[in-house]
């Protein structure tokens, strides 16, 4: 593959900014780095440098993911969070055999599961049609001309710094269901992307899953000593101060459920090498 453009869906890990457009640069807070759920580059960032340092051609990404954003509903708790399924729609794509298409969507469908803007409030649905909703997206950018297809699994964001600030009753009731539930909807998207392969078009699943939680349970073999805390409190509102006290190098997490830009460039890292390996990239 001669690749030429990234374009990345997805939600705030994925996100360069786009969500901080469009809420007037409110979201995320100052003590983001330019828009990024992160101090830093995000891992889309990263892979498009990396592959164009490659290739020795330029690369471009093409971003329109946004913090917030589940499958296919709105989120109450973030309206300006353009879903997966709507910004496939952004505008009039048509996509080439040099493009590298990038999905990663639904930890916020576990996470914003109880939405009260939203009624009936316990919305269990966004997390059954997890996969279906990626699906739909996927097969909606084939017939805009799409053949390379990358799908990011759904990492358990409940086992990030956040976990503290859970209620005893969400971790012994809620918490094993969801559980249970991403085991299936990770399952069910390998299997979606697997079904899609081709003559024509090139598909896989970037297990960010498995990495995830191994770097939790190891962190030392990532090249970090802390899994456990975050530099920052929140999930992207927080303005106070930064404790300077800590070295942003030993952690995993930017705030509650975000990671740092080294963590991103991690990830990038597994990425590149998945990439070249389906991708065969020229």
């Amino acid at each position: 593959m001669k690749i030429e453009k990234i374009y990345v869906f997805g939600d705030s890990i994925h996100d360069a900014g786009n969500l901080y457009k469009a809420t007037n640069q409110e979201q995320p807070s100052k003590n983001y780095y330019q828009g990024r759920f992160s101090n830093g580059p995000v891992y889309c960032e990263y892979i498009a440098a990396f592959l164009s340092e490659q290739t020795g051609r330029n690369i471009s990404l093409n971003n329109f993911a946004y913090g917030g954003a589940l499958t296919k509903y709105r989120n109450g708790y973030e309206p300006m969070a353009i879903s997966l399924k709507d910004q496939i729609e952004l505008k009039e794509f048509i996509f080439t055999e040099q493009d590298l298409v990038i999905f990663g969507c639904g930890p916020n469908n576990y996470g914003f599961f109880f939405d009260i803007h939203e009624f009936p409030f316990l919305h269990l649905k966004r997390i059954k049609t997890i996969s279906k909703d990626i699906e739909f997206c996927v097969k909606r950018v084939i017939e805009k001309g799409a053949k390379n297809i990358l799908v990011f699994n759904v990492p358990d964001i409940f086992e990030a710094p956040v976990k503290k600030k859970l209620s005893w009753l969400f971790k012994v009731l809620i918490a094993p269901l969801m559980e249970k539930s991403l085991v299936k909807t990770n399952i069910e998207i390998e299997a979606m992307v697997d079904a899609l392969n081709s003559s024509e078009i090139k598909a896989c699943v970037f297990d960010v899953h498995k990495i995830y939680m191994e770097a939790l349970s190891s962190p030392e073999k990532y090249g970090f000593t802390n899994s456990n805390n975050s530099i920052i409190p929140g999930m992207g509102r927080y303005n106070g101060n930064i404790s300077t006290d800590k070295n942003k190098e030993d952690y995993i997490f930017w705030d509650y459920v975000h990671p740092t830009t080294k963590a991103h460039k991690m990830l990038a890292d597994y990425l590149r090498v998945l990439i070249n390996e389906k991708f065969n990239i020229e």
